[in-house]
């Protein structure tokens, strides 16, 4: 049971959702994707509330910092299912708590997420995909002194090569001006609906 088939099914039973690399979302997004995800085990399916910061230049953030919904519904067993039952209890949990995946759809949304889950775990900001994320979507929302330190640890390098260079990018940026900063990410963001058909 692949899980592109069960998301063609998914949309046929959710016809106001659409699909972006594997999240199920129901909103039109302007700079976040956030909605559901199915993660495949040998058992069943895994269910997450899945963000995609649009304004990262990497590629989607897989499951840094998504969460699985709670339990028990966080666990399709695929026993004796075909691949339509399985869509059905998809779209029916997906929408049980499609609310709060709304709720962090902007990037005010989504900081407050971000900002929740570093509370609860400090190390989280140890990764530089959490961090990268984290001083992005302060830039999105106009708090450039926040996000500079944030660039300064980032563009001295040390896990990723490829998030050195573009923090080194948005450092020297936000050096000049926030809102040049702001603008690049615009630039990013509009760059990968238009990959993903979203424009």
């Amino acid at each position: 049971m692949r899980r592109a088939s069960i998301q063609r099914l998914v949309l046929k039973q959710w016809p106001e959702a659409a699909v972006a690399d594997d999240i199920v979302f129901t909103h039109s997004p302007e700079f976040i994707i956030s909605g559901f995800l199915l993660d495949g085990s040998p058992g069943g399916w895994w269910v997450y509330q899945a963000i995609w910061p649009l304004y990262d230049a990497l590629r989607p953030p897989g499951l840094t910092l998504c969460d699985r919904l709670p339990h028990p519904d966080d666990y399709i067993h695929r026993e004796g299912l075909a691949a339509a039952d399985v869509a059905a209890i998809f779209v029916e949990r997906a929408r049980r708590y499609n609310e709060v995946a709304l709720a962090r759809s902007t990037p005010a949304g989504y900081l407050e997420h971000m900002e929740t889950k570093i509370s609860e775990w400090p190390t989280l900001l140890n990764s530089v995909f959490v961090r990268f994320r984290y001083a992005l979507t302060l830039i999105m929302l106009g708090r450039y002194e926040d996000a500079a330190p944030h660039f300064s640890v980032l563009a001295a390098g040390g896990q990723s090569a490829e998030i050195t260079a573009l923090a080194q990018e948005i450092a020297s940026l936000l050096e000049r001006d926030g809102e040049l900063a702001r603008a690049r990410l615009i630039v990013w963001a509009n760059e990968t609906k238009a990959t993903l058909g979203l424009v």
